[in-house]
């Protein structure tokens, strides 16, 4: 099954300060973007996952078409994002286009749930411009 990544939009990520980001990055937790697509995943409202994304993001993405782009994945619990450590397969990285990007998977039920999160500066902040999401 297969969840359509979205590139369009932005959302605010604690991990360093827009323009600036460590020569070694640390290797974060759960990303709060997961948390708020798991927790719109569980309520089916999708309106604060739509609200950390950028200006750009949130014309380009209601919450009403954030929840038909995700609905494959409300039948599946991914609660183990808000718990378990995720296995960066790209650690958070600036793109040459000044992005920032991160791809990695947890393992969920026999399953691997595979995420994309793209962020970009801006007010000051790394907001969200992207999130994709695909159980295997």
């Amino acid at each position: 099954m297969r969840v359509t990544p979205l590139w369009l939009g932005a959302a605010a990520l604690a991990l360093a300060p827009a323009g600036a980001l460590a020569a070694e990055p640390r290797k974060p937790a759960t990303p709060p973007h997961l948390a708020a697509l798991q927790q719109a995943d569980e309520t089916g409202n999708y309106q604060v996952l739509a609200q950390l994304g950028s200006a750009s993001f949130q014309a380009a993405n209601p919450p009403q078409k954030l929840a038909q782009l995700f609905a494959p994945l409300r039948a599946y619990n991914i609660n183990a994002v808000l718990v378990a450590e995720p296995k960066f397969t790209e650690l958070p990285h600036l793109t040459g286009e000044g992005l920032m990007a991160m791809r990695g998977q947890y393992a969920i039920d026999g399953k691997l749930l595979q995420f994309t999160l793209i962020f970009q500066p801006e007010g000051g902040r790394w907001r969200m411009f992207g999130i994709g999401a695909e159980l295997h």
